[in-house]
C-alpha cells in the first residue's frame, strides 16, 4: 500500500542530496501515487509513498514529544481496538492512520508489542532518545524491506534497487546466491542477489544500535505453541467458521472499491462466499490460460452475484509483456507474475484493494505430499517436493536452519507446513503478488493469513487437517 525509503548516517553528512534521495524514491511512487512526504532530521532521512487506503494522513508518524519517528508500510485491522487501549493510557494520537498505533505501541512497551497486532506491515522506526534504529516485518512478509548498512550508515527501502542508488554503485551479484536460486527458485531470506544487501525476515525486528557503534542484533517475534486443541471436528468447524469470517470482514471494512482474485479453486471460492454476505455483488477478477480454467470460473458464474472480468492468457501475450518484470526486485521463477501483472494492468483500475486466498495451502495442509509426513516420527527430506530442499538441507535455507531459527520443535507434518510457509510463502508467492499488483497501485489482502487463524490452525488435531479417504 505504500513504498519507504530511509538513510541514516552515523556522521553529520549524508551520502545524498535531498534532492536526489526525491529522485530515487520517485523510482517506486507507483506504490503510493496519492502522496508523498520526505522527513530530514540531522543525519536522517525518511522517504514516503503512500497508496491512500486508511485514513488521510501523509507519513512520517510521530509519538506525543516527537521523540520517535515511523515511517510503515501496511495495513492494522485491528487499529481501533489498539487506539482505544492506548488513549486509555494516555497517549495522544496525532493523525487517523492506522499506522499510528505502532509508534505509540512502541513507546509503550517497547518491542513487546507484536502479538498484538494483527495485520501487516514492514516498518522503520527511530528512536532519538536511544539513538536506535529499529526494522521490523509482519509474521509472514507481505511487504518488502531491504537493508545495507556499513560503519557509516544504514539504508532501507521497500526497492532493492534504490539502495543501489543510493551507494550510487551497480550492485555486485552474490554467486553464492544465485547458485541456490537456480536450486529454489527464488532467493530465501535473510539474503538478496546482491551482496551486503539483505532483506528482513518475515516475522523478525533488527535493531541498530548507534550509541554503540552500529551494534546490530535481530529477534524472531514470531512464535506458534503447536499445543493441540482437545475439541471434536465440529467444534473445530465452527469455531474456524467465526475466525475466519471475522478475518474476512476486517479485511473488506473499508470505503474503497475492492475485488477479489478468483481462481474457482477452494481457496477464493471459500473467500468469496464470506464476502457475500456482506456485498452483494463481487468484482471478481481471474486468468483463463487459453481457457483451460474457464469451466471453474463457469461454475462461480452461475453460483454467486458476480462481476467476473476473465484476461485470456497465452504464451503471445506472455512474451509481448517481458518488460513487466522490472517491477520484479528480485528474479524468480514463477510464471504466475506477468499474467497477474496485466490482469491488473488491464481489468483493475476501478479498485484499490484485491482478497487474494494465498497462504490457504500452507496453513491448512492443502498440498497433496503432505500427506506422506502425517504420522511419521522423523523429519524426512526426501519428501519435499523441491529438490533443492535435499540439496541444501544442512545450508542456511535448508529446514534444520529454518527450524532453528525460529526454534520450531514439533511434528515431521507441522515442521513441513512450517518450512513452506517461510521458504516458499514468504519469500516466493507473496512477493510476486505483491510486485505484480503494487506495480499497478493496489494493495493485496490476505485472509488466510490472518495472525488468529495461523495461531489457531497450528493447534488443529493433524487428522482435522488431512483426509484419509
Amino acid at each position: 500500500m505504500c513504498g519507504i525509503l530511509g538513510i541514516l548516517s552515523l556522521n553529520d553528512k549524508i551520502s545524498v542530496t535531498k534532492k536526489e534521495f526525491k529522485q530515487i524514491l520517485n523510482e517506486f511512487i507507483y506504490r503510493g501515487p496519492d502522496a508523498q512526504s520526505i522527513y530530514e532530521e540531522d543525519n536522517l532521512l525518511f522517504g514516503h509513498n503512500r497508496l491512500e487506503i486508511q485514513g488521510n494522513s501523509n507519513q512520517p508518524l510521530f509519538n506525543e514529544d516527537k521523540s520517535l519517528v515511523l515511517i510503515c508500510n501496511g495495513e492494522i485491522y485491528n487499529y481501533d481496538e489498539l487506539r482505544k487501549e492506548l488513549e486509555g493510557k494516555g497517549h495522544k494520537f496525532n493523525s487517523n492512520s492506522d499506522n499510528e498505533v505502532l509508534v505509540h505501541l512502541y513507546e509503550e512497551e517497547k518491542l513487546n508489542f507484536f502479538n498484538k497486532v494483527n495485520g501487516f506491515f514492514s516498518f522503520a522506526i527511530y528512536d532519538f532518545n536511544e539513538k536506535k534504529l529499529v526494522l521490523a516485518k509482519d509474521n509472514m512478509g507481505k511487504k518488502p524491506l531491504f537493508y545495507y548498512f556499513d560503519k557509516e550508515k544504514i539504508i532501507f527501502s521497500s526497492f532493492l534497487r534504490s539502495i543501489n542508488k543510493i551507494l550510487d554503485k551497480k550492485g555486485i551479484i552474490n554467486e553464492l546466491v544465485l547458485r541456490r536460486y537456480f536450486e529454489f527458485g527464488n532467493i530465501p531470506s535473510p539474503f538478496t542477489i546482491f551482496k551486503n544487501i539483505y532483506k528482513v525476515r518475515p516475522g523478525q525486528h533488527i535493531i541498530f544500535d548507534l550509541d554503540k557503534k552500529m551494534k546490530v542484533s535481530t529477534k524472531n517475534h514470531f512464535k506458534l505453541s503447536f499445543e493441540n486443541k482437545k475439541i471434536s471436528l465440529t467444534e473445530a468447524k465452527e469455531e474456524l467458521d467465526q475466525i475466519f469470517e471475522k478475518s474476512i470482514n476486517s479485511r473488506i471494512n473499508t470505503d474503497k472499491n475492492l475485488g477479489l482474485l478468483a481462481s474457482g479453486g477452494l481457496d477464493s471460492t471459500g473467500i468469496l462466499y464470506y464476502i457475500q454476505k456482506k456485498i452483494e455483488k463481487v468484482n471478481t477478477y481471474s486468468v483463463s490460460f487459453e481457457n483451460e480454467d474457464q469451466k471453474y470460473l463457469d461454475i462461480l458464474n452461475k453460483n454467486f452475484n458476480i462481476n467476473s472480468k476473465i484476461l485470456d492468457f497465452n504464451e503471445e501475450a506472455f512474451h509481448k509483456n517481458l518488460d513487466s518484470i522490472k517491477f520484479m526486485a528480485e528474479p524468480v521463477t514463477d510464471d504466475e507474475y506477468i499474467p497477474l501483472f496485466l490482469l491488473s494492468k488491464k481489468y483493475m483500475k476501478d479498485i484499490r484493494i484485491l482478497l487474494t486466498g494465498d497462504g490457504a495451502d500452507e496453513i491448512f495442509a492443502g498440498y497433496k505430499y503432505y500427506a506422506n509426513f502425517l504420522g511419521r516420527k522423523f523429519f524426512d527430506f526426501k519428501e519435499f517436493k523441491n529438490k533443492g530442499v535435499l540439496m541444501n538441507k544442512l545450508n542456511e535455507y535448508g529446514p534444520d536452519s529454518i527450524f532453528k531459527y525460529y526454534n520450531i520443535n514439533t511434528t515431521p507434518l507441522r515442521q513441513a507446513m512450517f518450512y513452506d510457509m517461510k521458504l516458499y510463502l514468504s519469500d516466493f508467492t507473496l512477493p510476486v503478488v505483491d510486485n505484480a499488483t503494487m506495480a499497478n497501485s493496489i494493495e493485496t489482502r490476505s485472509p488466510f493469513l490472518d495472525r488468529r487463524l495461523i495461531e489457531y490452525s497450528s493447534k488443529l488435531d493433524e487428522n482435522f487437517l488431512i483426509s484419509h479417504n
